[in-house]
């Protein structure tokens, strides 16, 4: 359907662009991986499926009482999947030449995902790509996550046993290399209490990696998607500088930006804020999807400009 194709994200960054220009862009979906698990492959980057999947068409074409077999339907979901990657990539070339935008993926293992058994850890390739000096500039996923990393220096634990006993995360599940290069990631793990009700989300987590070449083990501590969606809203460039956002495990979140009064978000010793709002979820200023498509039977420009002169005023 049309959400495998990315369409309506890419609408909606065209339009926002269009009309309203924000500081951030936030996307609290995870645009996952699209190639196999097994192959690593794309189904699109390979002659031999695509061209079975074109004799499958090819017939259907010939013949409209044609049943397409299982899975044609299912590579033409794929296809589909693969395709709309490439589409929001384009979009987003195009939307970070104007705006900051960011988006989402979740960690997995240590306190906030607890584990029943044993998990993947991350992969020499995650870590290092394809470098065999150990330089892990190019990795292809732990780099992007240190790009907009706490430094170090600023992660402050009560005492020597908080440190000792944090339970890092050892993998996450990331967008699809495609998306890295345009965008800025924000963690969206958000744990439930025993009764279901989240009331405390983390604003602060650490991973941990080990690089197999030079053999160490590494510490690495990122803001969540909505926290950074406040220091790039705020004007905080990434990578950050030491002293600009300083946490205290236990404590608080310390927010310095030249000029302004400091910030201070409380947390937890896991480095959650406790939810205390009261507000619902149509109390806040809402953009409907199908306003912001420009395809057949929605919105014209003229309407759309309407529309965004109301949603302006909101």
């Amino acid at each position: 359907g049309i959400w495998l194709t990315k369409k309506p994200f890419v609408d909606q960054m065209s339009f926002f662009g269009d009309f309203f220009n924000p500081t951030v862009l936030g996307y609290d979906i995870v645009f996952q991986e699209t190639k196999g698990t097994r192959q690593k492959v794309r189904l699109s980057e390979s002659p031999e499926k695509i061209n079975g999947l074109a004799k499958q068409l090819s017939n259907l074409a010939e013949n409209v009482n044609t049943v397409l077999p299982s899975y044609a339907l299912f590579e033409i979901n794929a296809l589909s999947a693969e395709q709309g990657i490439l589409l929001l990539k384009q979009q987003l070339i195009l939307a970070a030449k104007r705006n900051r935008i960011i988006t989402a993926y979740y960690f997995r293992g240590g306190n906030v995902d607890p584990q029943l058994g044993t998990m993947a850890e991350w992969s020499p390739e995650d870590i290092r790509g394809d470098d065999q000096t150990g330089n892990e500039d190019s990795g292809k996923r732990v780099s992007y996550l240190k790009d907009v990393a706490i430094p170090e220096k600023d992660i402050h634990f009560r005492d020597e046993s908080d440190l000792l006993n944090y339970g890092y995360s050892l993998n996450a599940v990331m967008p699809d290399e495609d998306v890295l290069d345009y965008v800025q990631l924000g963690f969206v793990n958000a744990p439930r209490d025993p009764d279901g009700v989240v009331r405390r989300v983390p604003l602060v987590l650490g991973f941990k990696y080990r690089n197999d070449i030079t053999r160490m083990e590494k510490r690495v501590f990122v803001p969540s998607f909505a926290l950074l969606s406040c220091l790039v809203h705020l004007g905080l460039e990434f990578p950050l500088e030491e002293k600009q956002v300083e946490v205290y495990i236990g404590r608080e979140v310390l927010i310095n930006i030249a000029g302004r009064p400091a910030l201070r978000i409380p947390i937890d010793s896991a480095g959650r804020l406790y939810l205390n709002y009261d507000t619902r979820i149509d109390e806040y200023p809402q953009l409907k999807f199908a306003d912001m498509s420009p395809f057949p039977g929605s919105a014209n420009a003229g309407q759309r400009a309407k529309i965004a002169d109301k949603y302006r005023g909101s």
